[in-house]
């Protein structure tokens, strides 16, 4: 009988210690401000712009979540503050997740590959490239790395393909003055900078601009698996006329927002929450 009722004594023991070790972490988890660090990019860019919006309104509605911004040079910068610990969360490119130290809390948008051509160009398949000039935005080195690796499938040499820089006020005119044959750009499917390009090279002359159509998307996804093959749908950046006029395939990244991975999954799920609950009252990048 003493055996019984020390073996009930001890079991009811752990019970009560196990309640208040729940409670404890309970009691912390809704009660104590949590502070946490986010590398977005440079001070004016997307990632900053959204997130300063969004330490707003999580600071009016859920005053123990506190989000600090870490400015940084870019969003490979962003990438080696998170893991060298000087951030908790980063907004960085699926591209740039080369690490299994950080873990991907929420999409925050899906950029895809734009090559615009202007109205009666020779210019079909991505193969006519070769010998062009090509023009792209000024823009992160990822950029120019997706437009390595689309070339590179391609076999098309680095030497066969010219590439200017150009403002967006400058490609209206690039284009009427036959110095680049076609643009690439990276954003959305809607408005953003692809869509900003699509609009100058429309305006550079008459008759319906071009998407060109990256057949071999599937196959380029499946040797650069950082990249996804995706469809932007006809009449993405505009309906009369149609632009495009039908769908086109092509290549795509997604915008995240991404944890180190030894970040406690009740915390990265409280961040996704919020993040969630709050999009509507955020206007998003």
């Amino acid at each position: 009988m003493r055996q019984n009722r020390r073996r009930v004594f001890l079991i009811v023991l752990a019970c009560l210690l196990a309640c208040i070790a729940v409670g404890a972490v309970a009691g912390w988890f809704f009660f104590a401000r949590i502070t946490l660090r986010v590398a977005t990019g440079p001070m004016g860019s997307d990632g900053q712009k959204f997130f300063a919006a969004f330490v707003r309104t999580v600071a009016d509605a859920h005053p123990r979540v506190h989000l600090k911004i870490v400015p940084t040079a870019d969003r490979e910068a962003s990438m080696k503050a998170l893991l060298a610990g000087e951030a908790d969360l980063a907004v960085v490119r699926s591209d740039m997740l080369t690490s299994s130290e950080a873990q991907s809390i929420a999409i925050l948008r899906r950029d895809v590959v734009g090559l615009v051509v202007p109205p009666h160009t020779p210019i079909e398949k991505v193969r006519d490239l070769a010998g062009k000039t090509l023009g792209l935005v000024q823009g992160p080195a990822a950029d120019e790395r997706i437009l390595d690796q689309i070339l590179s499938y391609y076999q098309i040499p680095a030497d066969k393909l010219q590439r200017v820089v150009l403002a967006p006020n400058e490609i209206s005119q690039a284009i009427r003055q036959k110095r680049v044959a076609a643009m690439y750009a990276l954003g959305p499917a809607g408005p953003g900078p692809l869509a900003d390009v699509v609009n100058a090279v429309a305006k550079a002359g008459k008759g319906t601009l071009d998407i060109v159509d990256i057949e071999a998307a599937d196959a380029i996804a499946q040797r650069f698996p950082l990249l996804e093959s995706v469809d932007i749908p006809a009449g993405a950046f505009g309906t009369t006329p149609l632009r495009p006029e039908d769908s086109v395939s092509t290549l795509s990244v997604t915008l995240r927002l991404v944890a180190r991975a030894s970040m406690p999954n009740y915390v990265a799920g409280e961040v996704a929450r919020l993040l969630f609950a709050t999009k509507a009252k955020v206007a998003y990048i």
